[in-house]
């Protein structure tokens, strides 16, 4: 317990020494699933950037119950195709070591909050009726 206290130690404190151009460099391929017209669209420069260790999920824009039913469905394709090991060991992982792959949320224009990458970790923190995890978080510049 003690390692992996120090090893989170360690990594949160990488996250609090980035700069933005680190941040530019890391997530210049995200968001890009996003329609132009979506709120939370934007480019990677068009944020500033930051490590928060429990972000509220309750500030996000989204429903928490589909994302427990969307969940649901996704380990059920997972039974389907033999893939509830895996799935399973994603959420060891996540519910241990979450803060090694931190969710991304951006702010949108509208001024709330969406998710940008991590889906699947919302997914088992919903479902584990956890009510933050940590995340690299995108504030619009105005």
């Amino acid at each position: 317990m003690t390692q992996t206290k120090n090893r989170k130690a360690i990594i949160e404190t990488r996250y609090q020494k980035y700069t933005q151009e680190d941040y530019y460099e890391m997530f210049s391929d995200e968001g890009g699933w996003l329609e132009y017209d979506h709120p939370a669209w934007g480019e990677v420069d068009e944020f500033v950037w930051s490590y928060n260790p429990a972000f509220q999920l309750d500030t996000l824009f989204y429903n928490k119950e589909a994302f427990i039913v969307w969940m649901n469905e996704e380990l059920q394709r997972a039974a389907v195709d033999h893939r509830e090991a895996y799935y399973q060991e994603m959420k060891e992982w996540w519910l241990t070591s979450s803060y090694e792959d931190p969710i991304i949320v951006a702010q949108g224009t509208d001024m709330n909050w969406y998710l940008w990458d991590g889906s699947h970790s919302i997914g088992i923190t919903v479902q584990a009726n956890l009510e933050t995890a940590p995340a690299f978080v995108g504030t619009r510049i105005k």
